[in-house]
């Protein structure tokens, strides 16, 4: 979800089409998740979209470094 919610703000479906694995029952958890540990935060409009805060994308640029690092290894 880091990785998605890097690039725009996402509705619960469009989550769910880009991550078929997850249930919309685990997928509403790990926002949840998210949200508590200040890395993602919903957007309160007509579309209930989620963005990653500040915190949220520094951890998306590190884990994305490191996933670069490790593919060099």
């Amino acid at each position: 979800m880091l990785f998605w919610l890097g690039f725009r703000t996402f509705t619960k479906q469009e989550l769910l089409e880009l991550i078929p694995a997850l249930s919309e029952e685990e997928l509403s958890a790990k926002l949840c998740q998210l949200q508590n540990l200040r890395v993602a935060n919903p957007i309160r409009d007509t579309e209930n979209k989620y963005s990653l805060t500040e915190d949220g994308e520094q951890l998306r640029r590190l884990m994305m470094s490191v996933s670069v690092w490790g593919a060099q290894q």
